[in-house]
């Protein structure tokens, strides 16, 4: 980890932290821990890394407001107007942090796979649940056998 990306990735986290909060995308919360959270994997994956993750927080939000009016009608929407906190922030994001960190540290591809993996998996859970919501007729859980 070089000193630089640790002050570029805060720079870059607490712009995008400030345009998300404007935006009433998060709270002050969510805000303060994404700057946290992304500046950790800035300061370890880079530009890159961070790309990933706001390609996953910009469109998992723009799937949270979609049909907001329509999933308040229906009783099905996100509390506090879909603004995320601090433990959405964690708890999407903690996966990919120490995949990043553990990437980092020992070189291994597969931390690499994970972190992107455990990013993908969020945008999927989180696209799955407001689509769903929004169009799906009937909920069922899909059992293994």
């Amino acid at each position: 980890m070089r000193p630089s990306n640790v002050l570029i990735g805060l720079g870059v986290n607490f712009l995008f932290a400030g345009i998300a909060l404007g935006a009433g995308s998060v709270t002050l919360s969510g805000a303060l821990s994404g700057v946290l959270l992304g500046t950790w994997i800035y300061s370890f994956m880079g530009v890159r890394g961070f790309l990933i993750v706001a390609f996953f927080f910009t469109l998992g939000s723009f799937f949270t407001r979609l049909g907001f009016d329509a999933k308040v009608s229906r009783g099905i929407a996100q509390k506090r107007g879909g603004r995320r906190t601090y433990k959405e922030g964690f708890a999407n994001c903690m996966i990919g942090a120490v995949g990043a960190a553990l990437s980092f540290f020992t070189g291994e591809p597969l931390y690499a796979i994970g972190f992107v993996a455990s990013f993908a998996t969020a945008l999927a859970d989180t696209t799955a649940t407001e689509l769903g919501s929004l169009y799906g007729r009937r909920a069922f859980l899909v059992h293994y056998f």
